[in-house]
């Protein structure tokens, strides 16, 4: 069927004029995040979530799965993502490795895991690189033909990066070169050439991942395949979708897509409002050609991703612009204030612009994959915007994803309570082990790092050490407004930090400020200190006229928090819809802490009631379930 195709590269070869960009381990360079909270919730994922979460992998069958050894269990059917949620638990414990002392009993427990999986992944992979566990047990003759529905490549992707992890945490190349074995086999089964599938995925992954993975194993094939998704993407009208349907003996205009696909409910089918709604998707038109973020919102911030990373590999600035011009469109007109995306349940994706509805479904996965996007486009360009965005969305939507305990999660956060409660797992179980690979790497996003310069966008404590470099952040944030940059360097090195929203005070006036950033150096740095202080005000935030569903309410805020009121923090028995603030509030800050996750509440007094308001991420947690408002009447007279 692809005779001849493998050979018009040459297998093996390393695509010319492209710079793949360098790991750690390129750099020489370790980091870890060196922070009060974070460690907190680090040490939380580590301790409790993901020892719970394998729990819950054995219970479901979905380890047993993966290792083609699956029981039949009464209300459980394997699913077709699967193979994600065992990848994406593997991705986070690697990364938790580094962050657990090898003396701890976890520790063993980590590597025993990590082993298991990598020997099941071998043991799934058939002869020609093929690597589904789902459609190898369950369907083997459908291989590649429902790419719009059935995630192959998007598990794949998950794999994939899982196997980066794994080589990133232990040095082997044994999973990498499992996965390779399959991308080798996707570039023989799509591209453009005759008896391929001139077609791309339709949940977007694998592109992000072959970013990642071209770091690693810098193949043209590779970056050849993952040109080939971005850039066909939308092309000829989405007709190859429709050839696929086709090839179903499915007619295009009349079939609903994903209205047959189990999800988590049967209110989940039926999703789309019409036949060859590829928007969806992000496939109505090419990249470069859409205008807004549309359709599935995990779908378009993972796209965006890849094609950032696609678009620094080729230096191609056309597609650096479609991925801004979407970027502004996202966080200017369809942002919540609690850093979520997506306001429609219905297709867990955005709709038109300002509609942001107190019941909009804000995925946590969505919010994980903006911080993803916000990293990609910081490591090419700083801009305090892009940095703002990924700070509320960690902040907010993605930590208040799991719970203090580190063991139930949010699947959808609206910025009102809506009788929603953490749960310890769902049917679709994305967000748990996303959340985990998430906290477990976060020094990726907190700062990044090259040969000549360091760049910190978020206020997070995280130390870097090298040959030539010992650098740490020492920060009280966003407790307090005071940071500290501690520098010692033999050669060169430039340090940015992403500029404070209020005043601030430096120890050093030697600094340049461009796009939001304070630049220092380059230059040498011996055992020097910067201090960076600033204060942290309690806001109150007005609402966007064109945001019908806030018109008359007010918010608050202080640093990157978004505040909700929860109904236990209003003295007396009053309706939260009964509450008003002003737009002249005043409140007093207090440290409190919950469970072992530290905060600042903020009280205050109206109408003769005491309103304690706390961070987005504390709701839910000691009262399961309970009401709370992230927007408040004005009551200003």
């Amino acid at each position: 069927m692809f005779s001849g195709v493998k050979n018009i590269l040459g297998l093996g070869s390393t695509a010319p004029n492209i710079v793949y960009g360098k790991t750690d381990k390129d750099l020489g360079v370790e980091r870890f995040v060196e922070d009060d909270f974070w460690k907190l919730r680090i040490r939380t994922v580590a301790a409790n979530t993901l020892p719970s979460m394998h729990n819950v992998l054995m219970k479901t069958g979905r380890w047993e799965f993966f290792d083609f050894n699956w029981k039949h269990l009464k209300d459980i059917e394997p699913h077709i993502f699967w193979d994600s949620d065992i990848a994406k638990f593997l991705e986070a414990v690697c990364y938790a490795l580094k962050y657990t002392e090898k003396d701890e009993q976890i520790y063993q427990t980590y590597v025993d895991w990590i082993d298991q999986i990598v020997r099941m992944a071998k043991k799934a992979q058939q002869p020609d690189g093929y690597l589904n566990s789902y459609f190898t047990q369950m369907d083997p003759k459908a291989r590649f033909t429902n790419i719009m529905e059935k995630h192959e490549l998007y598990c794949c992707g998950h794999l994939i990066e899982a196997a980066v992890a794994h080589h990133e945490a232990t040095g082997s190349m044994e999973l990498v070169d499992i996965m390779c074995k399959y991308v080798d086999l996707l570039y023989l089964t799509f591209g453009p050439g005759e008896g391929q599938l001139h077609g791309y995925p339709g949940h977007e992954e694998i592109e992000l991942a072959l970013v990642k993975l071209l770091r690693i194993v810098p193949k043209k094939e590779y970056f050849d395949l993952l040109n080939y998704f971005v850039e066909e993407r939308g092309q000829n009208n989405t007709e190859f979708y429709n050839d696929e349907l086709r090839r179903r003996n499915i007619d295009p205009d009349v079939y609903n897509p994903l209205a047959d696909y189990d999800h988590m409910d049967s209110d989940y089918t039926h999703m789309l409002p019409a036949p060859k709604s590829y928007w969806y998707s992000q496939s109505e038109k090419p990249i470069r050609e859409l205008e807004e973020v549309r359709g599935h919102s995990v779908r378009l911030v993972y796209y965006l991703t890849g094609v950032q990373g696609l678009a620094m590999l080729k230096k191609d600035d056309s597609l650096k612009k479609a991925v801004r011009r979407l970027f502004d469109n996202m966080i200017d007109k369809k942002f919540y204030i609690h850093g979520g995306i997506g306001a429609i349940d219905r297709w867990e994706g955005f709709g038109e612009d300002y509609d942001l509805r107190w019941d909009g479904y804000s995925e946590t996965c969505a919010s994980i994959g903006l911080v993803f996007l916000c990293e990609r486009m910081l490591s090419d360009k700083l801009d305090k915007k892009v940095a703002l965005a990924m700070e509320r969305a960690l902040y907010n939507d993605v930590l208040g994803g799991v719970s203090v305990t580190g063991k139930s999660y949010y699947y959808n956060q609206p910025v009102c309570g809506c009788g929603l409660t953490r749960q310890s797992w769902f049917v679709c179980a994305c967000c748990p082990p996303n959340v985990a690979r998430l906290f477990s790497s976060l020094e990726k996003y907190a700062v990044s790092v090259s040969d000549d310069s360091i760049a910190a966008h978020l206020y997070i404590g995280v130390s870097l050490k090298s040959d030539d470099l010992d650098f740490k952040l020492v920060s009280k944030y966003p407790n307090e407004g005071k940071i500290e940059l501690k520098i010692d360097s033999k050669k060169p090195i430039t340090i940015s930090i992403r500029e404070p929203n209020t005043a601030f005070r430096t120890s050093n006036s030697k600094y340049k400020l461009s796009n939001g950033y304070l630049t220092f150096g380059p230059r040498i740095w011996t055992s020097e200190t910067i201090t960076i202080e600033f204060d942290i005000p309690v806001e109150i935030v007005k609402p966007d006229p064109n945001v019908t569903a806030n018109s008359g309410h007010l918010a608050v805020q202080r640093g990157p928090y978004a505040y909700a009121l929860q109904k236990s923090g209003v003295s007396g028995d009053v309706s939260l819809d009964d509450i008003k603030i002003s737009v002249n509030q005043k409140f007093e800050v207090s440290a409190e802490e919950y469970e072992n996750a530290k905060y600042v509440s903020l009280t205050t007094t109206a109408d003769g009631r005491t309103l304690n308001f706390v961070p987005y991420f504390i709701t839910g947690n000691e009262h399961p379930g309970e009401d709370f408002r992230l927007w408040i009447k004005d009551g200003s007279k």
